[in-house]
């Protein structure tokens, strides 16, 4: 006889069918897919940081290697097998969170469903425009753990390779970005407050992260030395000078989350001291993810996920708290509304991942789908992806984007002094990164190339920076060039074409 599924479980699935049909046929945003492509050339033998550049570390390429690895098996498109994978790893953790509050017997049935209402709308509603993002991983990884913090002692003990599997489950979230430690911290801090005791931080799944992370780094120094040898030093050199935005900007878009997380905070003090706690592990998890917001400085929409779905989720479970063992009615609707004005019916109104300048850029390839290709002079990945994985076409840069540019340009035109040593280390940055735009260019010798021309470029603060005079400074590159006209212009930027789909013949 067919047991009927349970609603928590039946919610599960039916927002995980809801995101696949809302995902489906969609392109993904700029990160996520730069990481598909990037990654199918580190499978085909490219050495990542060495001929593959980029800012984040390893994690990132092998948690993306798996659906790559099976659309090219199984000849799928790599954007739905990669959609079907997250939303499969969703899934999992949902269910997974859900049996283990299911095995406290005072955790109410309202309490699980309203989890499974809150955790759906946290991992596939609120990241539909920034799916499969690393804050959007992060959250779905972390999940379990956060389930299991929630816990009490009327729960029954999970078994010791249980709660490590949840905690290394959990690192595959939490590695990617060391920032997003300041999760478990936080967690782990208000669970040792709650109990007054310092023994609540000393768990299996805590032992399990620290032990994973070490190994982590260990892996990742030797087999990625490069990294640690040029990408860090390069990052802590002129990134943050291109990208970090002022902390009064940043605390602007914050503003209509955090007004849901502070009403649904003014309700701890109303609850007693056991349903105090989980209600308040997860206010910490919300504060958690202010900060990770604020330390990376970006302003960036995906940035913000972690605060988002982690403050939504203590709004909800601290409502449900109050309505079950309070029996308070207008501050839980308070919050509702809060969470539903603020959160929910934004991420509802934005939809999917929405960028035009793809299709636009698109329309320039003359070339069959295959066997095009393209170099792009800017200093934002979202001109080059998903162009590439829409239009089918191979982008000649091995980088997502010229970023070491703006950070540079900006600080060797600031007002400001700064030593000599400096000076030349940001010259060298600049040099480095034209090295490799044009190995880039001569080994490709695209199809087209798209150049910011825009005087007041982003990220660069009105700092001046000519992308042309940039490339074209050797005989090599000048002569190949030759071959190129502009065959028009777009928001901002020159493109130019040569002749011909096939690369051509080396000159002699």
């Amino acid at each position: 006889m067919i047991q009927r599924l349970k609603p928590e479980f039946a919610l599960v699935l039916g927002g995980i069918v809801l995101g696949f049909l809302a995902l489906h046929g969609k392109v993904l945003n700029h990160d996520t897919s730069w990481f598909i492509v990037a990654t199918g050339w580190w499978l085909d033998g490219l050495p990542l940081y060495d001929e593959i550049l980029e800012l984040n570390p390893p994690l990132a390429f092998y948690l993306t290697a798996p659906p790559v690895a099976a659309a090219r098996l199984l000849a799928l498109d790599t954007t739905e097998v990669s959609v079907v994978y997250v939303l499969a790893l969703t899934g999992v953790s949902l269910i997974w969170s859900l049996r283990l509050l299911a095995a406290d017997p005072e955790i109410t049935g309202l309490h699980r469903v309203g989890f499974a209402v809150f955790g759906s709308i946290a991992l596939i509603l609120l990241p539909l425009a920034d799916f499969g993002q690393r804050e959007h991983l992060l959250l779905v990884f972390v999940l379990p753990y956060l389930a299991l913090g929630l816990t009490g002692p009327a729960a029954p003990p999970r078994p010791w390779w249980e709660r490590a599997l949840i905690g290394l489950w959990a690192t595959f979230g939490l590695a990617l970005k060391p920032v997003f430690l300041l999760i478990p911290l936080a967690t782990t801090l208000a669970a040792c407050a709650c109990r007054r005791s310092a023994a609540a931080a000393f768990t299996v799944q805590n032992a399990a992260i620290v032990l994973a992370c070490c190994a982590y780094l260990g892996a990742a120094w030797m087999l990625h030395p490069a990294y640690f040898d040029s990408v860090i030093p390069l990052a802590r050199l002129t990134y943050g000078p291109g990208y970090d935005h002022p902390l009064l900007a940043l605390a602007g878009l914050t503003i209509p989350t955090a007004l849901v997380f502070l009403l649904s905070s003014a309700g701890l003090p109303f609850l007693g001291r056991e349903a105090l706690r989980p209600a308040l592990i997860l206010a910490a998890a919300g504060f958690a993810g202010a900060v990770i917001f604020f330390v990376q400085a970006k302003g960036w929409t995906y940035h913000s996920l972690p605060f988002k779905a982690l403050a939504g989720l203590a709004c909800g479970w601290i409502a449900l708290s109050l309505r079950t063992y309070r029996g308070q009615f207008f501050l839980p609707l308070a919050q509702m509304l809060g969470f539903a004005l603020f959160l929910m019916l934004p991420a509802i109104g934005n939809g999917t991942y929405a960028n035009t300048v793809y299709r636009d850029f698109a329309r320039y390839f003359t070339c069959p789908a295959g066997e095009r290709s393209f170099q792009l002079l800017a200093a934002h990945v979202y001109h080059a992806y998903p162009l590439a994985n829409y239009a089918d076409a191979k982008p000649a840069n091995r980088g997502s984007t010229l970023w070491p540019i703006p950070g540079a340009a900006r600080q060797l035109q600031s007002p400001e002094g700064f030593a000599p040593e400096r000076k030349l280390a940001l010259e060298g940055a600049i040099d480095a990164t034209r090295l490799r735009a044009q190995a880039d260019f001569l080994r490709e010798k695209p199809q087209l190339v798209f150049v910011d021309t825009r005087p007041d470029k982003p990220y660069f603060g009105g700092a001046e920076f000519d992308y042309l005079a940039f490339l074209l400074t050797t005989e090599a590159v000048i002569e190949a060039w030759k071959q190129y006209e502009k065959v028009g212009t777009y928001d901002g930027f020159d493109i130019y074409r040569r002749p011909g789909c096939a690369p051509p013949p080396p000159s002699n």
